[in-house]
């Protein structure tokens, strides 16, 4: 969080304002599951199609497979045959921006690892060899070849089972963050709720992978090394490397989830049965201590009539340990500084609604009431109503951000700059939509009227098969041109359009069309 802009005037409560930090808790495990997992494995080597790396065993299979789905369908049906068994072929193409696309890839293949054909082979294995032995192309015989060898590697199966447990680990909470909350109907806004995957998930999940990791999720990782490795030397390189990856998706998960835990966001806190006490006591503590070193004596007789000290300072007092780590965590220079400001910005210094409630809270014992959010909006709802107003317009994260961008990325060209696509893509959703409106809309028309029908009902066409629509569509050109020409006279020339420059590419066409000129 960012302290008052000095150019911007005073708003609220004496207090500049101030900007929120907040990122994407949705991206952010796809970040700590690509650290994880190059922790392990490494990074893949670009442009090396043959080398021996789990990432590039998932792209060989999809290569293959995608060559020809009938084909490679057909040639597992016949490798299975008298087994009794089906197996399905899913793959994907390997990327790691592609969220858990990796992980559901590798999954996919050990489910078909697991089931053998009538002769005891892999699935996989033998569907690999058959490829190697009867595929009309030379390079996806090799192909078939090589992954016929992989998937009899350990060190492979190995990173397959590692990715598949951060598969599950990402799968609920994806599955988080996609569905509503108690409040409300939209995935997208769940602020008021954002920390119960944290707290209760997803922190648990990798500090217990982290303290102890064999006896983890990732314990299925471990007693896959002990079952199947002979080689004492070769068993401590790969328990190494296990713990490495473990060890960078922790190192990860803490580096992308601290603005969870700092001002403001970190008083959403305050509404959970657990933390939510203790988390009061360690900020009134802070609060005093700033104010006691800056010398604010309004902040400290406010917390001293309305709230509580918290100081513990008589001889044998201690701070508690449930508020010794929030109050480790807060007591930063930094953290203190914003939690001050913060607090003025909220209203929280002056309002005695809120302060009988807040002391109220301060001295109820955790677990006490139940979890959740409707309960504490039944017995706090000043507090509650403070919270609501503050973080509850906020986007929990950027799922809509993301459908934009995937939208986006599909028009995207390296020889096209950002704001053509943006022209295409503003074309495409308002004159191009509405001409295709207008020529479905007469289509359907036209359809029912002959049918005998009212024309009302909706129907799903093609707006531009026909003949008649391609007039339609002409006309409609034409009468678009006219409205254009009218604009376009006043166009800038090329001097001018370098002087705008829009962009580094668009500068970099301008200076060589002046080149040209």
């Amino acid at each position: 969080a960012q302290g008052p802009v000095p150019a911007v005037p005073i708003a609220r409560f004496g207090v500049g304002r101030g900007c929120i930090m907040f990122g994407d808790p949705y991206h952010d495990d796809n970040l700590i599951c690509n650290a994880a997992s190059t922790g392990l494995s490494g990074c893949p080597e670009k442009g090396n199609h043959r080398q021996v790396h789990p990432k590039q065993v998932c792209q060989s299979t999809h290569d293959l497979h995608t060559n020809g789905r009938g084909y490679s369908n057909w040639v597992m049906t016949t490798v299975m045959a008298g087994s009794g068994k089906k197996v399905k072929m899913r793959t994907a193409r390997q990327r790691d921006t592609r969220w858990i696309a990796d992980q559901r890839n590798c999954r996919w293949q050990m489910e078909n690892l697991a089931i053998h054909t009538a002769d005891g082979v892999p699935s996989l294995v033998a569907w690999a060899v058959f490829m190697s032995n009867n595929h009309k192309s030379s390079d996806y015989r090799r192909i078939a070849a090589e992954l016929a060898t992989w998937y009899q590697m350990k060190p492979v199966i190995l990173a397959f089972i590692f990715e598949g447990v951060l598969g599950e680990y990402f799968e609920r909470s994806m599955y988080y963050h996609c569905r509503k909350g108690a409040l409300g109907n939209r995935p997208g806004f769940r602020m008021l709720d954002i920390h119960d995957i944290l707290l209760d998930y997803s922190a648990p999940w990798w500090q217990k992978a982290y303290d102890n990791p064999e006896d983890s999720a990732f314990k299925v990782v471990f007693k896959y090394l002990q079952d199947n490795f002979d080689d004492e030397e070769e068993i401590k390189v790969k328990k190494q490397q296990i713990l490495q990856g473990i060890k960078a998706g922790y190192e990860a998960h803490v580096k992308h989830t601290r603005y969870l835990l700092s001002c403001p966001i970190i008083l959403i806190i305050l509404r959970r049965s657990r933390e939510g006490p203790a988390l009061l006591k360690a900020v009134l503590a802070v609060l005093y201590e700033r104010a006691d070193s800056d010398g604010d004596g309004d902040l400290k007789r406010a917390i001293r009539s309305g709230y509580g000290e918290y100081r513990y300072q008589r001889r044998g007092e201690t701070r508690p340990p449930e508020e010794r780590k929030w109050y480790d965590l807060l007591k930063d220079r930094d953290e203190g500084r914003d939690l001050v400001y913060w607090w003025k910005r909220f209203g929280l210094l002056d309002n005695t609604t809120i302060w009988a409630e807040l002391k109220r809270l301060s001295k109820e014992k955790p677990g006490t009431r139940k979890e959740g959010i409707l309960p504490f909006k039944k017995e706090y709802p000043v507090i509650f109503e403070f919270l609501e107003y503050t973080f509850g317009g906020m986007m929990s994260n950027t799922r809509m951000v993301e459908q934009l961008h995937g939208m986006l990325r599909w028009y995207l060209q390296d020889n096209q700059s950002i704001e053509y696509t943006d022209m295409v893509h503003g074309y495409r959703m308002r004159q191009g939509h509405d001409m295709q409106e207008e020529r479905r809309d007469a289509k359907n028309s036209t359809a029912a009227y002959a049918a005998g029908g009212n024309g009302n009902k909706r129907r799903k066409t093609d707006a531009s098969k026909t003949k008649a629509d391609a007039c339609m569509q002409s006309r409609q050109l034409l009468a678009s041109c006219a409205k254009y020409k009218g604009k376009v006279r006043g166009a800038t020339g090329v001097s001018k359009i370098k002087q705008r420059g829009f962009s580094r590419k668009d500068k970099k066409i301008a200076e060589e069309k002046m080149q040209m000129h």
